[in-house]
């Protein structure tokens, strides 16, 4: 998966342009996932080694995908401690997840609605201690009752080697996708992290890559489906193509 940088950019490129070579890949990834999970598998977990390897990008552009689908989809931003979906959204993340989990609010207070292609939102929430926020019988409430409403939930979590709430979140979730940044990420980082995930059985449902540099991916001849990509432009943009 690339970024693009600009505002608008979920909505631009998968919405207003389904044939994209973004919105392609995306949609590559919800049909793994929906041929995977045989109707039982739904709530999804993004997470990653280290940050800045473009985990929320994806939550957000697979979470837009999956709305264009099913009509009850629910982003949920886990990362209490680094929150930024609000502002890719646009929307105030002052109240959310951190206020759930602390009694203060209840999730239909917290919830905003129809954010971006029909796709429901949890912030995360702004709270000056969160260190102990994010704990297994709360979150695992919380998922319980959002299921009874949502027919898909994505969570974007912490990156599994900073914080050790990704853990817990994984213990939740039905599977985990790993991300990992094309060409940058160390191995040892990589290791590490499933090593983590597998200790406590996290449903690891398997590796995407973000951020490829397609031109070098060319050069370097790898035979796989990047390897070919060039070759698909005539099935992306307009109906002329």
């Amino acid at each position: 998966l690339n970024r693009r940088r600009g505002h608008g950019l979920v909505t631009d490129d998968i919405l207003a342009n389904p044939r994209s070579p973004l919105a392609d890949t995306v949609r590559s990834l919800r049909t793994a996932l929906d041929l995977g999970g045989q109707g039982l598998n739904r709530v999804t977990m993004i997470t990653s080694s280290v940050p800045r390897e473009g985990k929320t990008y994806v939550s957000l552009c697979l979470s837009v995908m999956f709305a264009r689908s099913y009509p009850r989809v629910l982003l949920i931003d886990a990362d209490v401690h680094r929150p930024n979906m609000f502002r890719m959204l646009n929307v105030n993340g002052d109240r959310g997840l951190v206020q759930i989990l602390a009694g203060e609010i209840s999730e239909d207070e917290a919830i905003l609605p129809n954010v971006a292609g029909g796709l429901d939102f949890l912030p995360a929430g702004q709270a000056p201690d969160v260190a102990e926020v994010i704990n297994s019988a709360g979150m695992s409430e919380l998922v319980t009752r959002l299921m009874a409403r949502y027919d898909h939930i994505i969570i974007d979590s912490p990156p599994v080697l900073a914080i050790a709430d990704t853990r817990i979140l994984a213990s939740i979730a039905d599977r985990v996708v790993y991300l990992i940044k094309w060409n940058a990420t160390p191995r040892d980082a990589v290791r590490n992290g499933i090593r983590l995930l597998r200790s406590i059985n996290a449903p690891l449902f398997g590796i995407t890559l973000s951020q490829v540099n397609q031109r070098k991916h060319d050069r370097y001849g790898y035979g796989d489906y990047g390897y070919y990509y060039g070759r698909y432009h005539e099935y992306y943009g307009g109906p002329d193509t």
